[in-house]
Order: C-alpha cells, then structure tokens, then sequence
C-alpha cells in the first residue's frame, strides 16, 4: 500500500537560522511484507485459542458441578426411602398398636404419625431436587431436558 503525505517542512540550516518550505512523505511497501496485518492475524488466532481453553474449563466446571449435585440428590432420595422413611412407619405402627392395646393415649400415635408425613413431604422435595438436577445436567452437557 502506497502512502502520500504532503507535509510543511522546518528544519535547521547552519548559522542561517530556521528554514521552511514544503515538504512530503512517501511510504513505499517495499520492506514491509504485511507484518502488522500478520500479527494483528496471529494475536487473534491466540486470542480466540485462549477464549476456547476458557470456555471448555466453563463447561467442564459446570457439568462436574451438575453431576455432583446430580449424585448428592440421588443418594439424599435413597438413604430417605431405605433408611429413613421405614423407620419412621415402624416408628407409627408400633405406636399405633400400643394405643390399640391401651398402653398409651391417641396423642402418642398422632405425635409418631406427624414425623411420617414431614418425612414424606422430604421425599417429595428430595423426588423435585433429583429431577432438577438430572435437568440441569442434562442442560450442561448440551441436551434438552
């Protein structure tokens, strides 16, 4: 690319004090060979290299964070259904059975009842946190829930 600049030109002539006239400046190409274009070129190439490792380390992160909290609710759910929840059931019919025999009053059953149903309700919520997170980790890894 040929460059033409017309300029007014000082400069400094011996003992006869400042001179001034028209001046111009021409760049010729001829040494140039493009480098600035190239490594405009190539800092973009790294630009977007690094733009990519980033985004990949985003994805990564989001679906180890996705499968994590995935795990935590499954097994949340299962120690509630396995453990938990029969326990608390066996908890109510043997109270239930001593009311039927006299041993304690009504209010006993209805004190180890109330634990079974705040106990059912977290299996409600522990079912709602697993399906959102199999949804979330099905967003992270690019699948529609």
């Amino acid at each position: 690319m040929l460059a033409l600049g017309l300029s007014l030109s000082s400069k400094e002539v011996g003992t006869y004090g400042l001179r001034t006239g028209p001046g111009m400046s021409l760049d010729l190409p001829v040494f140039n060979r493009n480098q600035g274009a190239i490594s405009r070129a190539e800092a973009e190439v790294e630009r977007a290299a690094w733009q990519y490792i980033a985004a990949h380390d985003r994805v990564e992160l989001e679906v180890r964070e996705a499968w994590v909290l995935h795990i935590q609710a499954l097994q949340s759910l299962e120690r509630l259904r396995r453990e938990i929840l029969p326990a608390v059931r066996q908890n109510a019919e043997m109270a239930e059975k001593s009311y039927r025999s006299g041993d304690v009053s009504y209010l006993t059953v209805l004190e180890a009842i109330a634990p079974a149903g705040r106990r059912a309700a977290q299996g409600v919520e522990a079912t709602a946190a697993l399906c959102r997170s199999a949804a979330q980790l099905e967003r992270s890894i690019g699948r529609k829930p």
